[in-house]
Order: C-alpha cells, then structure tokens, then sequence
C-alpha cells in the first residue's frame, strides 16, 4: 500500500538540535531536508514528544496498513476507525 503515499518516504528522524524531524540521510538527497518543523515551545518536553510522534509516522502508517490487511473485519469499529484514518492520511477527509 505505501506506493500510493505522497508523503516522503521514512524513516524519520528528529534532527541534532531537536527542532524538526528530517527524513533520514539516504532519502535527503531526493527531498526537502525538513519533513516537519515544530514552532518554538516553552514546554521544551511537549515539543520532543511532538517531534517523537511525528518521526514515527511512516513507521505507524505501515504497521496500521499492514494490520488491516491482515485483521480487517468489516464489522469491526476498529478496523473502521483504521480505514477512517487512512483515508484522513491519505487526504480524502
């Protein structure tokens, strides 16, 4: 399924001065070197565990598209619920 992504492809990783999260070094050269920026916080804890969330989303689309497909069960709130988010990562919501 991660062929149909228009992200930039993972890993992620949070950057030396822990300000943004940056796709790792081998996927750098083909890509803009921040993914994501975090705006100054005064909560220096809240914008680590923002910067930490954020580089393991590739990783958290893979898992829950590979747990679909492995586990989905049409009548299952939790497999709807995964198909709600996908769509919304996917930009159709």
């Amino acid at each position: 399924m991660e062929k149909d992504n228009k992200h930039t492809p993972g890993p992620w990783i949070v950057s030396s001065d822990g300000k943004a999260v940056r796709a790792s070094a081998d996927i750098m050269a083909n890509y803009r070197r921040n993914v994501v920026n975090i705006g100054k916080r005064d909560n220096i804890g809240e914008m680590a565990a923002n910067l930490s969330l954020c580089a393991a989303a590739p990783e958290l689309l893979a898992a829950l598209e590979a747990m679909l497909v492995t586990f989905y069960k049409p009548d299952s709130n939790v497999c709807k619920l995964a198909c709600v988010v996908l769509a919304k990562v996917k930009g159709a919501v």
